[in-house]
């Protein structure tokens, strides 16, 4: 073989290869970019759109009957909105309640009519994990690419949350991507076809001028190495008109088409990402804001802060750009401080925020110090969920309890200097100290309910639920006298156990305590009386519900002073413990607490609780 027909075959060869090489790795990257963007985009319209429905709406629907209820409708406008900006059809959208068998579900909403309310729908073997960790996890999912024979689709899961934050059904988005893999198959025809053309086209112009080799091959093979990295050079041919003249003509030309496909590839990638960018983005953990609006709701209740605002700016990405500022005990605009202080929320040589406490009167040096100590806390509290969020309540209550343990100890420090300051010089001065080491065994109290934990060893010992809610109504009579009456109904088994009774002994007195100063004195009413009712919810827990034939608070007022926002009127008794305590206290313990001011003639408080395991018991 000459020389000649070398040159021409082994730029022929190169040529083919390098557009080859290129092409195809070029296609499988967009794919595999474009694929992930649609799973992402399905995920992020059926989570964001799974946030605006409440989950208490959908216990109502049950039947093709009740398509014509308010909340039906509403929820259907709603997904309406949703499939209408995102470009989803009306068989692609729809809402599923899981049942008890796994896997099968019921239909709840849809948009499409007839409606087909509570028939039955299995889910998919190939999709039954994802479903499952959905429901469990309580976040937005996708599936992978399956087929079926309507095509090829990607499903996205959001979990429905009610009023008690339980996951009770799934939002489920379907994209038929079909149409979208047969662009891309368009896209490889057309790139194959380009490279066996600039192929054919660079052979022939080697056959009709082939010559030396110059160092124009030298251009046109670093040009080709380049093109393999992703940039797509010109070349200037400089008036030659041999072989290699030719062959950086024919370069260009498909250079050009090349970035041309690149650039069309790109758009649809852009067009996807910019549907998906208009989907709300929730940036900032629910659960970490709870934990700072309990933690100041704490300190405007304590002695001292009651007329002070104490504001909590915080930050929320690693960068330090992005900030969240909570504010408890706000005053009125233009109102002026007597003293306001600025303490860092610090741990371990990393900065979390600033909490800022402005006085309306004059305080003690000790609301100085103990302002200083909470900030120690909330910083701690932060330090503990920065980096991941936490995962349940149990595990918001491990940070909980690791944060107190620091906490306590400062406190107990601050009182020993206290103690051991020395002899005071008048009684004004005696009257101070008393008044703060007094101050401080109140804050260790409530602290210690918050974040103790119960010891299999040492510690209390799991008692039955009568027992515990018995004794707990025994405060009210010895408080009151005849002018409340407690009753209590167990319907739960002897084997149903508390594991910690102290703890929640104390919380369903101050609860209890609540509940009939709330109503006593109200002369509507001539029989007053409070009501406590325990048994084993269908999850296993204990359900423990508290009843007045009090006047029923709304229920935005109830959730300011659970939240510390509105002061408690009229204030705990002795050794009772506040609105937000309890309701922190309930939650360290991995239940949780619902108010609910509809049900019957009264008010009505509801407490969840684990129960202790036949071991412990």
């Amino acid at each position: 073989m000459s020389l000649k027909s070398k040159l021409i075959l082994a730029q022929a060869l190169i040529i083919l290869l390098a557009t080859g090489l290129v092409s195809f790795l070029s296609y499988q990257r967009r794919a595999a970019e474009i694929y992930e963007d649609f799973q992402i985009l399905v995920q992020r319209t059926a989570g964001t759109a799974a946030l605006n429905i409440n989950g208490d709406d959908l216990a109502a629907i049950r039947t093709n009957a009740d398509a014509e209820r308010p909340e039906f409708l509403r929820i259907e406008a709603m997904l309406n909105r949703v499939r209408a900006v995102n470009g989803i059809g009306p068989k692609e959208i729809y809402i599923l309640r899981p049942l008890a068998t796994p896997d099968d579900t019921e239909f709840v909403v849809m948009v499409e009519t007839p409606r087909y309310i509570g028939n039955r729908y299995l889910i998919r073997p190939t999709n039954s994990e994802v479903f499952r960790a959905a429901i469990e996890t309580g976040e937005a999912q996708f599936t992978a690419m399956y087929r079926d024979d309507h095509g090829t689709w990607i499903s996205g899961y959001g979990p429905i949350r009610d009023s008690t934050g339980k996951v009770v059904a799934i939002l489920e988005v379907d994209t038929e991507i079909s149409r979208f893999l047969a662009k891309k198959n368009k896209e490889l025809a057309t790139a194959v076809g380009i490279t066996a053309l600039m192929t054919l086209l660079a052979t022939a112009v080697s056959l009709w001028l082939a010559g030396p080799v110059t160092s124009g091959m030298r251009d046109l093979t670093q040009a080709l190495k380049a093109v393999g990295g992703g940039s797509f050079p010109k070349l200037d041919p400089k008036g030659r008109r041999d072989e290699v003249g030719q062959a950086i003509e024919g370069y260009n030309a498909m250079a050009h088409a090349l970035e041309l496909s690149n650039y069309q590839l790109q758009e649809a990638v852009d067009g996807l990402n910019a549907v998906a960018d208009r989907a709300p983005r929730l940036f900032l953990s629910p659960d970490r804001r709870r934990i700072v609006e309990s933690v100041l709701a704490n300190i405007t209740a304590r002695p001292g802060m009651r007329t002070a605002e104490v504001t909590c700016t915080y930050r929320t990405s690693d960068s330090g750009k992005d900030e969240e500022t909570v504010v408890a005990g706000a005053w009125p605009a233009g109102t002026e401080a007597v003293a306001e202080e600025h303490y860092p929320l610090a741990m371990e040589g990393h900065e979390y925020g600033t909490l800022t406490v402005r006085w309306r009167e004059e305080r003690l040096p000790i609301d100085v110090e103990l302002a200083r100590i909470w900030a120690n806390h909330l910083a701690a509290v932060l330090a503990t969920k920065e980096g991941s969020e936490l995962e349940s309540r149990s595990a918001r209550a491990e940070a909980m309890q690791a944060a107190g343990g620091s906490f306590l100890a400062q406190l107990d420090e601050l009182e020993r200097s206290l103690r051991v300051t020395e002899p005071v010089r008048s009684p004004e001065q005696a009257s101070g100290v008393t008044k703060a080491v007094r101050r401080i065994e109140l804050f260790k109290n409530e602290l210690g309910m918050i974040t103790q934990r119960p010891n299999a060893a040492a510690g209390p010992q799991p008692r039955a639920i009568g027992e515990v809610l018995e004794a707990a109504l025994g405060h009210i009579p010895a408080t009151f006298g005849e002018t409340v009456e407690a009753r209590s109904n167990v319907l739960t088994g002897g084997g149903d156990r508390i594991p910690d009774p102290t703890k929640t002994e104390t919380v369903l007195r101050s609860l209890l305590d609540y509940a009939a100063r709330a109503q006593s004195g109200n002369p509507k009413h001539e029989a007053r009386f409070v009501e406590a009712t325990a048994k084993r919810g269908r999850d296993g827990a204990a359900r423990i519900l508290i009843q007045s034939n009090a006047p029923a608070l709304d229920g935005g007022t109830v959730e300011g002073l659970l939240g510390g926002a509105v002061a408690q009127d009229p204030p705990p008794g002795d050794g009772l413990l506040t609105l937000p305590v309890i309701k922190m206290s309930i939650e360290s313990m991995g239940g949780t607490l619902a108010y609910d001011p509809g049900v019957g003639f009264g008010s009505l408080f509801s407490i969840r609780l684990p129960l202790a395991s036949a071991g412990a018991a």
